[in-house]
Parts: C-alpha cells; sequence; structure tokens
C-alpha cells in the first residue's frame, strides 16, 4: 500500500506542479509584451505556456515512474547495492547480464535484466523473510 500510496503523491504532486507552472509561465509571457495583447498574441503566449508546462509534466512523470522501479514493494524505500550478474559476452548461450538489487531492510531482491533482446524480460522481485538471517547462515557455511 505505502508502494502505491507513494507513486500517487508523486504523480498528484507532478499535476499540481504542472498547473502552477502553467500559470506562473502565462503570466511570464504576458508580462514580456509591450502593447495591449490581441486575441492572436493571447492565443500564442497561452499555447507556449502550456506546451512548456506539458514538456515539463511529462519529464517529471516519466522520472517518477522510473523512480518508482528501484523501491522496495513493500516499504517503498530505495533499493540499495547494485550487484552485476551474468556477462555481455556468453548471453546467448549462459546467462543474460542483470543487475539485483536489495531492499536495505531485507525484504527482497529485485532483478533487472541488463540486455534487450526480442522480448522485454521484466523485472523479479523474491521477496525474503528475513535476508539477513539468510546471508548470515549462508556466511558459517
Amino acid at each position: 500500500m505505502r508502494y502505491w500510496g507513494l507513486l500517487a503523491a508523486k504523480l498528484i504532486g507532478i499535476l499540481v506542479g504542472g498547473v502552477v507552472l502553467r500559470l506562473i509561465l502565462v503570466e511570464f509571457f504576458r508580462n514580456f509584451q509591450q502593447v495591449p495583447p490581441t486575441p492572436n498574441d493571447r492565443f500564442a503566449t497561452d499555447l507556449a505556456a502550456f506546451l512548456v508546462s506539458f514538456f515539463a509534466l511529462i519529464v517529471a512523470a516519466r522520472w517518477a515512474v522510473v523512480d518508482q522501479r528501484y523501491r522496495c514493494p513493500r516499504c517503498a524505500r530505495r533499493l540499495r547495492m547494485p550487484v552485476q550478474s551474468g556477462s555481455f559476452d556468453k548471453a546467448l548461450i549462459f546467462s543474460r547480464p542483470k543487475i539485483e538489487w536489495i531492499c536495505g531492510y531485507g525484504h527482497g531482491t529485485m532483478r533487472l535484466p541488463q540486455l534487450k533482446l526480442s522480448s522485454s524480460e521484466p523485472p523479479k522481485w523474491e521477496e525474503h523473510a528475513d535476508m539477513w538471517k539468510e546471508l548470515e547462515l549462508a556466511g558459517k557455511r
């Protein structure tokens, strides 16, 4: 729930910021005009403000979605400690290169493929009951 709530909060914040940015840009562009504006001038300034704020919204929404990919689905904190596995020169024979990220609180591991072939492989989330105890047991062997 926290994971999706964070994404919703980011997108709502971006939307509100986009509306405020558009209002600021409309006033900014209208202050550049020296003479009283004609309807065509107002259309041009409103269109320019809309386009700039629209592209800013697209970039910010893209950032929010990409940032969400690197968060733990359980606690919504950023994933840490990237480790590369596999190799590019043996990608078709043995294993494709991947980057593994872990949650710092031990909730799980996210495996993201580095190599995009004909079909995109989705990221795999492997949940752990208590990852730190698993690592301690592996170190004692």
